[in-house]
């Protein structure tokens, strides 16, 4: 596992042309990267009716992995007793199960706390916001 991609950048990542998250979608297609989602991040996406079909053809590529609801919701409840400064307690619920490290968001609260070693170590989580962040992808992704 290796890469979340928050909802309010998944249009951009996965249909936009041009942009700063442009290497997302090729590094995914190659096998370099593997998307992660499931629970409420599951919801958003296959309800954003512009990335729903990519998530498909990602999923049928293999170049995704599901994560069962249970296991998140259940370590929500854990984060839940942390202090965080976001609303998205589901996304850093999802990278603590699943050790996804790298995130595509530009949501600035959960990007902080995304990079909090109390919520998200070993390794600690990185935020991915321009192709000069590819390298991320080298360090923190084993070839699926």
């Amino acid at each position: 596992m290796c890469l979340i991609v928050d909802n309010n950048v998944a249009a951009i990542v996965f249909v936009g042309s041009g942009n700063n998250y442009k290497n997302v979608l090729p590094n995914l297609l190659s096998g370099k990267a593997k998307l992660v989602y499931g629970g409420k991040l599951l919801d958003e996406l296959e309800g954003n009716g512009k990335v729903a079909g990519i998530l498909r053809m990602l999923d049928q590529a293999g170049r995704t992995e599901k994560i069962a609801r249970n296991r998140i919701d259940s370590e929500i409840l854990n984060v839940k007793k942390m202090k965080y400064e976001s609303d998205d307690e589901h996304v850093l619920a999802l990278a603590r199960v699943s050790k996804a490290r790298i995130l595509c968001s530009e949501d600035k609260a959960l990007r902080e706390d995304f990079k909090n070693k109390i919520i998200i170590d070993n390794p600690r989580g990185v935020i991915y916001s321009s192709s000069r962040n590819d390298s991320l992808f080298v360090k923190y992704c084993k070839k699926s």
